[in-house]
């Protein structure tokens, strides 16, 4: 029944604004690349709007350049949206206060556990890898055959999102839609190397300044990124993108806390765990953000220093909580 609902949602709509969450990643960029290509195959009008730029990243994605920052015309006929990837609504800017005020109906599709299920249609799957392997779900339901381009599109949302495969979110039937993107020509080593291996020396910089700030408190390590290290290393702020793992590498620790602070003074705080039984989830929950079990992150505009405090309280209430359910 829900795949006939966006079927229906798709062929009764003509025109439509896509969008994803602030500080882009590849499964935000994928997931609507993938489906804005589908949707101008099928002669739609299509607007890729994001309230933050792609990351240079993935900028090797033939068509990330059709996805802007700025706000549409306001003689622009849009009859639809589809927020891809998109937890909840305070995650996309001010997109979504644009959407409601037009009267904009929403397809809302994502994979996070946290999603406010805020659409008009909400397609939801928390076992999914990734909005990308829900879009690939959704055209494979539907019946569309998949070009060359969005078979990429689509595997380097679900590269990023397990982490080259080595997350907890990857399961058996991730593996075989990449066995099915692979059949359709997608080089798996290629788009890694992309993805992964093509820095700029100003951001292999910018994460020895990190790195440099590390310290574990009861498991938990701690990193930040200043305005100030951004200046002195020449890196874009969207290059610590990824930063956070390279912290989980450390053997001790079982969860750790990257702090980014941003221009206007927001502190940005992704959180991640490798220790199954410690659900970030929580903890971002209790800071009004959200994300799935093992990651997850949120906004504040307190300091670091008060937010490390309040962290460790919250895991500290977590630990508490599980060890009197044995």
């Amino acid at each position: 029944m829900l795949f006939q609902d966006i079927n229906n949602f798709i062929n009764e709509n003509q025109s439509f604004l896509i969008t994803s969450h602030i500080e882009p990643d590849g499964d935000a960029i994928g997931s609507e690349l993938s489906m804005a290509i589908q949707l101008e195959k099928m002669s739609k009008r299509v607007f890729i709007i994001n309230p933050e730029p792609v990351p240079k990243r993935y900028r090797f994605l033939r068509r990330w350049k059709d996805i802007e920052i700025k706000k549409p015309r306001q003689n622009i006929r849009i009859d639809a949206s589809i927020f891809l990837d998109v937890g909840n609504t305070k995650r996309v800017s001010w997109i979504f206060d644009f959407v409601k005020k037009k009267g904009i109906p929403i397809l809302n599709i994502d994979h996070h556990v946290s999603n406010s299920l805020y659409g008009d249609i909400n397609y939801v799957d928390k076992e999914a890898s990734s909005t990308s392997e829900c879009i690939f779900d959704i055209f494979k339901a539907l019946g569309i055959k998949l070009n060359g381009e969005i078979c990429e599109c689509i595997a380097t949302g679900i590269i990023t999102d397990t982490g080259r495969f080595s997350f907890k979110n990857t399961s058996e039937k991730t593996f075989r839609v990449c066995a099915e993107l692979s059949c359709c020509g997608v080089d798996f080593s290629s788009l890694s190397n992309y993805i992964y291996n093509k820095r700029s020396i100003e951001s292999i910089r910018l994460l020895s300044f990190v790195l440099s700030t590390i310290k574990v408190i009861e498991g938990i390590a701690f990193v930040q990124l200043t305005q100030r290290m951004i200046k002195e290393s020449g890196a874009g702020e969207e290059e610590s993108e990824g930063f956070v793992n390279y912290v989980l590498a450390i053997g001790d620790i079982k969860s750790a806390v990257f702090f980014r602070e941003k221009s206007n003074g927001e502190i940005r705080v992704s959180l991640r765990s490798k220790d199954e039984t410690i659900n970030v989830n929580r903890i971002a929950s209790i800071f009004n953000g959200g994300g799935h079990s093992q990651a997850a992150g949120f906004r504040s505009f307190k300091s670091m220093k008060e937010l490390e405090l309040e962290i460790l309280i919250a895991f500290q209430n977590i630990e508490t909580k599980r060890d009197c359910s044995y």
